[in-house]
């Protein structure tokens, strides 16, 4: 029995097709883009080194924080008690490890001490700075057209022999987004970041006037 060849053609171009409608349904891949807050860079015109450090060894623990500013989510917060991740943006590092990157080297840059190390390096110090991160997201208002990016910090700079706290500073600042997205919640986060070193540089350096020859 012959086949008909406009049958044959017609169910070849009904293959043809079913086929390219099923390529054109798969999923298309997803791609994440990463982000980072700046290491210093930006704010280093803004700092005026000491011509004498103080004569003081500082270390810094590793920044404490909730689980959430540990992770590498971009978060938001469209409530009070509402906290949600971007879904396709993520930072580059965990919030708690790029502040304590962003605090060593401005901190070594502004010269307020004799030096400046990890506590993980093993290197032991005269004084202890430790900090505790309350928040580090993207507020969105309610009214949907406006948000800012919010780092809350506590410092507590302690005593390396005594274990005695010398000073307790907090910080809650906030600075505009230019973009309802992860983009423009890492830029208003990293100019965040950039106020609280200058303030924390600020702080340090009246908190050691008052402190004798070594502590």
């Amino acid at each position: 029995m012959r086949k008909n060849p406009i049958i044959l053609t017609i169910f070849s171009l009904v293959l043809a097709a079913l086929m390219l409608s099923s390529c054109s349904f798969r999923p298309k891949p997803v791609t994440i883009r990463n982000y980072v807050i700046d290491s210093g860079n930006k704010i280093a015109g803004q700092i005026k080194p000491l011509s004498k450090p103080f004569p003081y060894t500082l270390i810094l623990p590793p920044v404490m924080g909730a689980l959430p500013f540990r992770t590498q989510k971009i978060l938001y917060r469209s409530s009070e008690i509402t906290l949600s991740p971007y879904l396709y943006s993520r930072w580059e590092y965990a919030p708690t490890h790029m502040l304590m990157v962003k605090m060593l080297k401005t901190l070594d840059r502004a010269n307020i001490f004799k030096s400046v190390a990890y506590r993980a390096t093993g290197a032991h110090g005269n004084l202890y700075l430790e900090t505790t991160l309350f928040d580090f997201s993207h507020h969105v208002n309610a009214d949907g057209k406006t948000s800012f990016g919010v780092v809350s910090v506590m410092f507590q700079l302690i005593d390396g022999k005594t274990r005695d706290i010398i000073g307790t500073k907090s910080w809650v600042i906030r600075k505009p987004s230019p973009t309802l997205d992860a983009q423009g919640a890492a830029q208003a986060l990293d100019a965040a970041t950039n106020d609280l070193c200058l303030k924390l540089i600020q702080w340090l350096r009246e908190t050691l006037q008052g402190l004798p020859a070594q502590p």
